[in-house]
């Protein structure tokens, strides 16, 4: 019987162990404006559910494809930005909305923000 070194052992066990993650449900790729100010820019997005699993490269998605995982590639003269942006406003429903916003109090554009 053939023993193993401890450490290659204990690399098969961890390595055979791995929770192996949940492939996304979609791949984007295309211009994306992240609003990091540490990554501004991406090419890429893992999507499962509702939720960004990550946004990178093309490359860093490939950890993410599973047999399932659909891709939607977008041109590059489209941006894709983070959040819902309702296109329009109706004059005085709007009107009164914003003047329920309580920010007079806000000492810094941080809690303002926030």
């Amino acid at each position: 019987m053939r023993h193993f070194p401890f450490p290659v052992l204990l690399a098969v066990i961890l390595v055979s162990c791995a929770v192996k993650e949940q492939p996304a449900d979609w791949i984007i790729i295309g211009k994306i404006w992240t609003a990091d100010p540490e990554q501004p820019w991406a090419e890429a997005m893992a999507l499962r559910g509702d939720s960004i699993l990550e946004v990178g490269t093309q490359a860093d998605m490939k950890k993410w494809t599973g047999e399932e995982t659909k891709e939607s590639i977008y041109e590059t003269d489209e941006l894709i930005v983070p959040g819902f942006i309702d296109t329009h406003v109706h004059f005085v429903e709007g009107g009164l909305a914003l003047s329920s916003v309580k920010l007079r109090d806000a000492s810094s554009p941080e809690e303002f923000i926030n």
